[in-house]
């Protein structure tokens, strides 16, 4: 209905042909306005109004009038009107442009005013059909990148583990935290996926186990001698200290039921807990932290270190007491073999089985699009509406369980888009009950995709995949760096979990979305000819819940018709930094840049489903959520104490209210 809606629009949308000389066949028109920053369309009136176009070295303004019965629709010039004071040097919008050569209009935001008083802005390429007068018709039109909500109002809550940064530089922090979070065997970590198993009362209450990333050891000689805390320093050679292995993966487990004044752990996983006869790794003291060990894929439960061995936990989420983890590895110095494995737990993440015959979940390095990748549970009857999933219902499983996960996948590390897929809830459980079972998900590879055998939009190959969130497209860093004329080489995102929000907010506003935040990542030249690797900080994107391959698009679902569009954008909001934190926010590599932009410093940002709930003034959504920290500074100058391995690396708890646009 909507494409149908700005194709008739837009369809038909008029030729510049020869805008240069534009006074000799279309009049001047005194309201016509070269200062109006956006581009406008009544579809009451069916005018269009173009300023500030880019022609060759001028500038335009221009009003077009629909051509009544032309199918596809079209428009002629009727006004045009040159703009003598040029394009201001940093306007806050792109400005069209028509290329009098190809005939090709392009549009890169144009607000268009509906029937009933609503504004939307969409994106729109149009072509010459017809000169004197100049005629144009619409090639493609999508709706803008974008959000119709705000992140405000975000807070530091408190550190779930690991230490925190030094102030005083010239000494190491106290030893202050508790056994029960990890305190007295780990001096840091990062990640810290969570897993939550529903609980059946009071007597057993949820339970959210914590996945943690590479986990560094305390120095216990130092501790002893000083009661102070640092990271003990991994000899050559050593693949396991007396605390636990050397870059092996911690859990951590907390029932804590109220987020607000903090999130706390009440256990983390010893590599012997009580009832067991043995260490699991017999290098390790007993009360050291237990690494996650997957048989077959890690030498031996000391040994996890090897670069081609090494294994972080990069997805997770659970089916009943299942517990399914998929584990990345990467290794910086061959990304051609990085790939991730798909392990199961059935006993809280004590133990854990590889799954698929022991064959990774995704592979081929660059190719593989699934290496970090987090499940959403949906019921696939409920996607089967083609007014409201289409053009591209889910994959309906065989037998009667129609239920299913939506997959959210990324590749290389900061480096890959975002992308979907669909497993079955049968065939994950049929492969936790026999570990040599081959999986089949599915891979959603776009809406103009039909497959072999007709089947449309969704293919068993990965190597169809196609992103649904496109965090490697250059023009949402580009806009930082105009200022400092960089070049991008790469850009993309990490983990990508995300979380189904569905609220009513106490003025009867209801917010029905996906969630997912990101940390994405850009690297170039700089000027001088000198590379940088920057960050975005922490965004947020919203999907649509009932068309979950359609994300970060400033448009109500009734108003769109469903399809990925044609050129896609990455337009997120940023996360406000807390400004009590004490900690330096992330900003734009340019430091000239004229587009306001301070986001949560951090990485790997990983919303915590549980805690979700209705702000406390009625009128947003809290969301919590982990950032994990590593040499983040105090103030601008401060780069840490050299004297530290890492002065700084922790996993904190924060909380940001997501809440609906103003109206306009």
């Amino acid at each position: 209905m909507l494409f149908r809606t700005i194709g008739f629009l837009f369809t038909g949308i008029l030729t510049f042909t020869s805008l240069s000389h534009a006074s000799q066949e279309p009049g001047e028109d005194r309201d016509l306005d070269c200062t109006e920053p956006v581009p406008r369309y009544r579809l009451d009136t069916r005018n269009l109004h173009l300023s500030m176009v880019r022609v060759g070295e001028s500038v335009y303004a221009a009003r077009f009038d629909h051509i009544q019965g032309s199918s596809p629709v079209k428009w002629k010039l009727v006004s045009v009107q040159r703009c003598e004071q040029g394009l201001p040097d940093q306007s806050p919008e792109p400005s069209p442009s028509y290329d009098i050569t190809t005939g090709e209009l392009l549009i890169p935001k144009i607000n268009v005013r509906f029937r009933d008083g609503r504004t939307r802005a969409y994106t729109a390429r149009l072509r010459r059909v017809g000169t004197q007068p100049l005629i144009l018709e619409i090639v493609r039109a999508d709706p803008v990148a974008g959000e119709r909500y705000s992140v405000e109002d975000t807070q530091y809550v408190n550190t779930l583990i690991g230490y925190g940064e030094i102030r005083a530089r010239s000494s190491y922090p106290e030893h202050i935290q508790s056994a029960k979070s990890g305190g007295d065997i780990i001096w840091g970590t990062d990640l810290g996926l969570p897993l939550t198993i529903r609980g059946t009362g009071s007597e057993t209450p949820d339970l959210t186990l914590y996945l943690f990333g590479d986990t560094d050891q305390l120095d216990l000689q130092w501790l002893e001698k000083t009661r102070q805390v640092r990271k003990l320093s991994r000899p050559p050679g050593k693949f396991s200290g007396p605390l636990g292995t050397y870059e092996g993966d911690a859990i951590g487990l907390s029932d804590d039921a109220d987020p607000r004044d903090g999130i706390h752990l009440k256990h983390v996983y010893r590599n012997r807990e009580p009832g067991e006869r043995s260490r699991v790794c017999k290098k390790v003291d007993k009360t050291g932290f237990r690494s996650v060990y997957l048989p077959g894929i890690h030498k031996n439960a000391c040994k996890q270190t090897k670069p081609e061995i090494n294994t972080t936990p990069t997805g997770a989420w659970t089916i009943g007491d299942n517990l399914f983890m998929v584990a990345g590895v990467q290794d910086p110095d061959d990304l051609s073999k990085a790939r991730s494995y798909l392990a199961v737990s059935t006993d809280l993440g004590l133990n854990w089985t590889v799954l698929n015959a022991g064959q990774p979940f995704s592979s081929g390095g660059p190719q593989a699009h699934f290496i970090h990748a987090f499940g959403l549970p949906v019921d696939t009857n409920d996607y089967q509406d083609i007014s409201r999933s289409g053009p591209c219902r889910l994959p309906l499983p065989e037998g009667t369980d129609k239920r299913g996960l939506l997959l959210f996948g990324s590749g290389l590390w900061k480096a890959s888009d975002v992308y979907l897929g669909f497993i079955s809830r049968k065939d994950l459980l049929d492969a936790a009950e026999n570990p040599r079972h081959h999986l089949s998900p599915w891979y959603f590879a776009g809406t103009d995709y039909t497959g072999p055998d007709g089947g449309r939009c969704w293919s068993r190959s990965e190597a169809d995949a196609r992103a649904i969130i496109t965090t490697s497209d250059f023009s949402a860093y580009e806009r930082f760096g105009s200022m400092c004329g960089s070049t991008l080489i790469s850009a993309g995102t990490g983990y990508t979990k995300a979380i189904h929000v569905d609220a009513t907010l106490d003025d009867g506003t209801r917010i029905d979305r996906l969630i997912m935040l990101l940390s994405p990542a850009y690297q170039g030249i700089t000027s001088k000819g000198e590379p940088f690797d920057a960050d975005l900080g922490t965004v947020l994107v919203t999907g649509d819940p009932l068309r979950p391959w359609i994300w970060n698009l400033a448009l109500e679902p009734d108003l769109h018709h469903g399809r990925l569009p044609g050129d896609p954008k990455f337009r997120p909001i940023p996360v406000p930094p807390d400004p009590n934190s004490g900690l330096e926010p992330t900003r734009p590599a340019c430091r000239f840049s004229h587009i306001p932009w301070t986001t949560v410093s951090g990485y790997a940002p990983l919303l915590i489903d549980r805690y979700t709930r209705i702000s406390e003034d009625g009128l947003g959504v809290d969301l919590y959520f982990l950032i994990s920290r590593s040499n983040v500074p105090s103030d601008p100058n401060d780069d840490g104490d050299e004297t530290v391995d890492s002065y700084h690396y922790v996993v904190d708890v924060m909380r940001t209210t997501l809440r609906p646009a103003k109206k306009e």
